[in-house]
């Protein structure tokens, strides 16, 4: 609809489009258009001038917060209203702190729904005097894969769900590796380049689309990879926390997907691309250190805002002979167990062929649990049925 004014309904699901604007219309009032992506909303919204927009804040939760940020960021003169299924406290407390105006539960009720148009009306043109960052519009999700201890499978991880999510064909999607004292991702994946991530850092303020694509190598797959210097490079120095959130934010704006190869300690610079991240996979194997390692870090992140939304807990299992269940890690660490690969020796075969097992060998067990994977964090259904519990069927409570 091409009229000012209205409610602009934002939904990744025709569906729920379909449903919100029944109930916005059977309570009379006009939808101005509807989206299904940020970059649909945000290029709507400066066509149409809505009065409200409507987001949907559904599971995955920690993504669709991510939505809700940038929208309000990306449209500072016009207000965001959050609608979900759940509600609550929590649930209120976290819309307001990503930047919704408010929180409305389904299905809509005509006199709420006139009261948030009523508040929109009254504050619309004072926010409409604020100008908005377009840096900081239509940024992709970024998921940082961090392990707290070596030999976990995280440079393994980030790469197979790079390369995954990239074969998937409908996002664009790049593999950032910040580890620039091994570099492991770029030679993991048989790729050679004389720039990295400290080019493009040292680049920042002539850096566009296009001389980004310059500093950047694309793998057979269709994945693009901006790898850590692959040699010892002198006078050059580290990344700063500062340079990591402009890197990741610049990526972000160009890309779908950004996948984040982290080293495997903990930093100033790795907790400022962990807080800036979408999601955070934290890396465990089902070794006594390793889960040790991995409290330990569940422990200081533990307080941030969504953190329980954010932080998901992945166990690699390494090796077949192992006794310790998924309860056990879940009671050890805490916090729940969010997904698993199993044991696979397609995964360490691939990896001495330079391959990443998604494409070696896609029926594997392993190249399985990470497609399903991509699917959970997106949000979207799989191809095939799995995810946690028929991976790990056979993995001991």
């Amino acid at each position: 609809m091409n009229q000012s004014g209205g409610i602009l309904l934002l939904d990744e699901t025709q569906v729920g489009r379909r449903e919100r604007q029944k109930e916005v219309m059977s309570s009379g009032l006009p939808v101005a258009g509807e989206a299904g992506t940020v970059r649909e909303a945000i290029t709507a919204a400066r066509e149409l001038q809505p009065d409200i927009v409507l987001v949907a804040l559904e599971e995955p939760l920690a993504r669709a917060l991510r939505t809700v940020e940038t929208v309000a960021a990306g449209l500072a003169d016009i207000p965001v209203v959050a609608v979900s299924s759940g509600g609550g406290r929590d649930l209120f407390r976290k819309a307001i702190l990503a930047g919704a105006h408010d929180l409305l539960e389904r299905p809509l009720k005509p006199k709420e729904l006139a009261e948030t148009m009523e508040f929109a009306a009254r504050t619309a043109e004072k926010r409409r005097l604020r100008g908005s960052d377009p840096s900081r519009l239509n940024q992709g999700t970024v998921i940082s894969v961090f392990g707290p201890k070596g030999g976990v499978g995280k440079t393994t991880l980030a790469i197979n769900l790079g390369v995954c999510i990239a074969r998937a064909g409908q996002e664009r999607t790049i593999l950032v590796d910040l580890d620039t004292a091994v570099g492991a991702a770029a030679i993991n994946l048989n790729i050679m380049s004389k720039k990295s991530v400290l080019d493009v850092v040292e680049n920042f303020q002539h850096v566009d689309r296009d001389m980004l694509k310059s500093f950047v190598s694309t793998h057979p797959s269709g994945l693009d990879v901006l790898p850590a210097p692959l040699w010892e490079q002198e006078e050059r120095e580290e990344l700063t926390p500062d340079d990591v959130e402009q890197l990741l934010g610049l990526v972000a704006t160009h890309y779908d997907y950004v996948i984040v190869d982290t080293p495997g300690f903990i930093t100033p610079t790795v907790l400022r691309a962990l807080q800036f991240s979408t999601y955070v996979l934290c890396v465990t194997s089902l070794e006594v250190a390793s889960i040790q390692a991995c409290k330990r870090v569940l422990d200081r992140v533990g307080s941030w805002e969504f953190a329980r939304d954010k932080i998901k807990v992945v166990t690699n299992v390494a090796n077949s002979a192992n006794s310790i269940g998924r309860s056990d890690v879940e009671a050890a660490l805490g916090y729940p167990v969010f997904w698993g690969v199993p044991f696979d020796a397609q995964v360490g075969a691939a990896s001495q062929a330079g391959q990443a097992v998604v494409q070696a060998s896609p029926t594997s067990k392993a190249a399985q649990a990470i497609s399903q994977l991509h699917y959970a964090l997106a949000g979207s259904q799989a191809p095939k049925a799995g995810g946690l519990g028929g991976l790990l069927k056979g993995w001991k409570r």
